[in-house]
């Protein structure tokens, strides 16, 4: 392990780090605990950059989308999905950095031929915004762009609130969004590839919103990244 700058061990005495999935005091600069780094559920490659899952699991027959490809190098299960939804509502910088690291990875290694001009994010409304405080995946997006050397273009707005995904079945999940996201105003697109940055993908559809969004704008292809994807059964993509 890479020695830490003094006066990051200094703080992790008053402020001891923890673990990016279950929250167990770790070592300074030791990310994950010994426990769960040994139980992850890493996908393994090759993925199928159509549903963003392993091909053992893939279950879209690679059926085309407006969403060009998308990659997440974890499945949304055991100590990820614990890290996740902690990460939702007491997200760390420290916790951010990770999963941003293990996605710019992916990213580069899935997308290694793609040149972005820009890395955006999912939109939240102002009403969530407010309560949380801030933007899970805008924050995962802006680390994501600095891994990648690439700018990050906040590039769409929510027009109205929506249930949150999770709580609509799947078959509903393209409904619940439709019109409800739009481009920023002034919003430069264009011509343009965009990697768009969630935390989580389950059935795709609010990547595969963004990405309809981008292109009526005339981004000319738009691809997605998340740090995990959901295990999908059969006719859910």
């Amino acid at each position: 392990m890479k020695k830490l700058p003094l006066s990051r061990r200094v703080l992790a005495v008053f402020f001891p780090e923890r673990c990016a999935f279950c929250d167990t005091v770790v070592y300074a600069g030791m990310p994950v605990c010994e426990r769960c780094n040994a139980t992850l559920p890493r996908q393994e490659r090759p993925l199928c950059l159509r549903c963003g899952l392993s091909k053992a699991y893939c279950t879209c027959k690679s059926t085309a989308t407006v969403l060009d490809a998308v990659c997440a190098p974890f499945l949304y299960e055991g100590a990820v999905k614990r890290g996740v939804l902690r990460f939702k509502e007491n997200a760390t910088a420290l916790t951010a950095a990770y999963y941003a690291k293990e996605i710019a990875e992916t990213v580069k290694q899935e997308f290694e031929d793609v040149a972005f001009d820009g890395v955006t994010f999912v939109p939240m409304d102002k009403d969530d915004f407010r309560e949380r405080g801030y933007n899970q995946s805008e924050w995962l997006a802006r680390e994501v762009a600095k891994r990648l050397n690439v700018p990050l273009v906040p590039t769409l707005c929510k027009a109205f609130p929506t249930k949150p995904q999770k709580e609509v079945p799947a078959a509903e999940r393209e409904g619940n969004l439709r019109g409800a996201l739009d481009c920023l105003l002034n919003a430069d697109v264009a011509d343009k590839r965009f990697l768009v940055v969630d935390d989580v993908c389950t059935t795709g559809a609010t990547l595969r919103e963004c990405a309809l969004i981008l292109k009526i704008y005339g981004a000319s292809a738009v691809f997605g990244a998340t740090l995990a994807k959901t295990r999908l059964e059969r006719g859910d993509f």
